[in-house]
């Protein structure tokens, strides 16, 4: 089969398995809010553009600040981790050069 077929094969499929779900009212009755919902959110964003701009912006500077304080986060806990090791080797250097006596 080439790739146009395949591909036209999973869109068929995924139409008919789409209408097949709708059969269930329960389905139906989800589908059918979701598209009045969506409908009403695109209008209202159409006429009011500005509001998306300003939730956009919104939601990235949120982003970006989770984004920082979790890097910082991973900052303090590996430069935490590097000081435990240094420590770690300094006594094991201190403890392996106390063993060892000076022949002189």
């Amino acid at each position: 089969m080439d790739k146009p077929k395949f591909i036209q094969g999973i869109v068929i499929g995924a139409i008919a398995g789409g209408l097949i779900s709708l059969l269930d009212p329960t389905t139906r009755n989800y589908v059918k809010n979701t598209a009045i919902n969506s409908s009403i959110t695109t209008k209202y964003y159409l006429k009011h553009p500005a509001d998306s701009f300003r939730q956009l912006k919104e939601c990235y500077s949120t982003w970006n600040n989770n984004v920082s304080q979790v890097t910082n986060q991973a900052l303090t806990i590996l430069s935490q981790v590097e000081e435990t090791i240094e420590r770690m080797e300094n006594d094991a250097h201190k403890k392996s050069s106390e063993g060892v006596q000076d022949p002189h």
